[in-house]
């Protein structure tokens, strides 16, 4: 695009007739078999053959229809080129010695990129770009949201009547999350990414697996969008004092200011991360239901220290008895939208938290305080602080690891039920499979009969192993397959076949 674009610029400078003249050339260049070009570029084509009869006009006139018309062309010979995804020569000695540009541009001009492409190379391209596309906050939402409000917002209730309700566990938010997060860490790595595309192109068994699984994390994520929209929307309701923008001097938003309410939400989506990672956190309600904190929850993160210090809470008594009371008003309203209530009554959504918030800041604070955003905006603040506090006093997370990760760690030792027992043995498989590939990594690095290696190195299988000694170095690819490979045979099946055709190839190299 940036060589079209030099490319643009540098027409611009050149008369009419150039311009015309690569016009002419391009309408008969084609890649790939058909294309598509625009209506006025083939109009301008058979003008430019039979020509109608021009009237004579003033120089002034012409020189300014002359310079417009050059502006339209332009820009219609830029749409074309990013249609066609080709770049003509711009070199004059590229051109033949009769000046016949058209013959020129037609044998020499080439595509700039996706030139190489096979359908089904293209096809997983695609569904790499999906993932690619989810920004962080709905990777996390993913373990920071509530199922209760899928249906709340009025722009989903078309959705309630034609398919059920899909409800997630604690533990598995936690595995969706982390494998989104190792697809994109995957998909920006070019030596993983190019062995993930080849096993999608050679083995039809992934190639199906890995469609299914798409479609399947696909309408997940769209739900959990949906759900946090209608989280949003209920707490806008509960708490419309706060939904405002608060200017101030410390803002990253081009000095647009801060929404208070969508503040809270990132806040929340930090102490929800720290409230997972709190000991025993999984063990004690693996199977509950995502996105909730618990009243002892926020007492291990200190948050009732601040509401204390800030004079919105009296006591941990109080702040009992007023999500309580909140718990048992929210599920009458969830239960006109969604049917039932699943949890505690001392666990709390994000919109039960916030309520909660304003309950007790109303009940011991002036109106002005209740009705002021800068107010509560500091307030929230110093929560956050509180929470990454807590992280750091208790050992924190370093650079190299992730918390997705991290909290797939704890989620595939976490119970001592069957299938637990059932995802370790294949967790301590998966295991083994990794150290392998590093040893292999290792022996491959240390070899020096590098003469024989040659050979097996220009194939594909290759190409799949240097992969594999990538991503085994990589902790969000490793969790992330860890949870493929525990939770679904088929991919499963696909990851022992792998295995064993890399053990083949490394038999030969090493």
């Amino acid at each position: 695009m940036a060589r079209s674009l030099a490319f643009i610029s540098i027409l611009y400078c050149c008369g009419s007739d150039t311009v015309s003249a690569l016009l002419v050339g391009q309408q008969h260049h084609g890649v790939r078999g058909h294309r598509f070009y625009p209506g006025p570029l083939r109009r301008d084509a058979l003008h430019r053959q039979h020509p109608p009869p021009t009237p004579t006009l003033s120089s002034a006139t012409s020189s300014a229809i002359s310079d417009s018309a050059r502006m339209i062309k332009m820009r219609e010979l830029a749409l074309q080129l990013k249609e066609e995804n080709i770049m003509p020569p711009i070199n004059g000695d590229d051109y033949p010695e009769n000046g016949n540009l058209q013959m020129s541009l037609t044998l020499t001009s080439s595509k700039y990129d996706e030139d190489c492409r096979t359908p089904i190379e293209s096809e997983f391209m695609g569904l790499i770009s999906t993932f690619l596309s989810y920004t962080e906050q709905d990777i996390q939402s993913l373990t920071t949201t509530s199922n209760l409000y899928l249906y709340y917002n009025n722009n989903e209730q078309h959705s309630k009547q034609s398919q059920p309700r899909r409800r997630r566990s604690r533990e598995e938010g936690i595995r969706y999350r982390t494998i989104y997060s190792g697809v994109q860490a995957a998909a920006l790595d070019p030596e993983v990414l190019r062995a993930f595309t080849i096993l999608f192109e050679d083995y039809i068994p992934i190639r199906l697996a890995g469609r299914r699984i798409y479609r399947h994390l696909h309408n997940v994520m769209e739900e959990v969008r949906a759900e946090r929209r209608g989280e949003m929307e209920r707490a806008r309701e509960l708490c419309p004092d706060w939904d405002c923008i608060v200017k101030g001097d410390d803002d990253d938003d081009d000095g647009g200011g801060t929404n208070v309410l969508e503040y809270a939400r990132r806040v929340w989506d930090t102490l929800m991360d720290e409230a997972l990672l709190l000991e025993h956190s999984l063990e004690s309600n693996l199977e509950g239901q995502e996105g909730v904190v618990s009243v002892p929850q926020l007492l291990d993160l200190g948050v009732d220290q601040v509401l204390i210090q800030e004079g919105i809470l009296e006591n941990v008594a109080q702040l009992e008895t007023i999500v309580r009371e909140t718990a048992l008003e929210e599920e009458m309203v969830v239960m006109q939208h969604h049917g039932h209530k699943e949890g505690e009554y001392l666990e709390m959504t994000f919109p039960m938290f916030m309520n909660v918030i304003y309950r007790c800041n109303a009940s011991v604070s002036t109106l002005k305080q209740t009705h002021d955003g800068s107010y509560i905006l500091a307030v929230l603040r110093k929560i956050e602080q509180k929470v990454l506090e807590h992280r750091i006093a208790v050992g924190g997370v370093d650079d190299e690891d992730d918390i997705s990760s991290l909290l797939a760690a704890k989620a595939v030792h976490s119970g001592s039920s069957a299938r637990c027992a059932k995802r370790e043995k294949f967790s301590n498989r998966f295991d083994e499979y990794v150290s392998t590939f590093q040893l292999w990594e290792r022996k491959f690095n240390s070899g020096d009969d590098i003469d024989n290696q040659q050979p097996h190195t220009q194939s594909r299988r290759f190409e799949i192993l240097r992969g594999c000694f990538v991503g085994a170095r990589n902790r969000r690819n490793v969790a992330a397959l860890k949870i493929v490979y525990m939770d679904y045979a088929a991919l499963r099946i696909g990851g022992d076949l792998i295995f064993q055709l890399m053990s083949k190839l490394t038999n030969k190299i090493m």
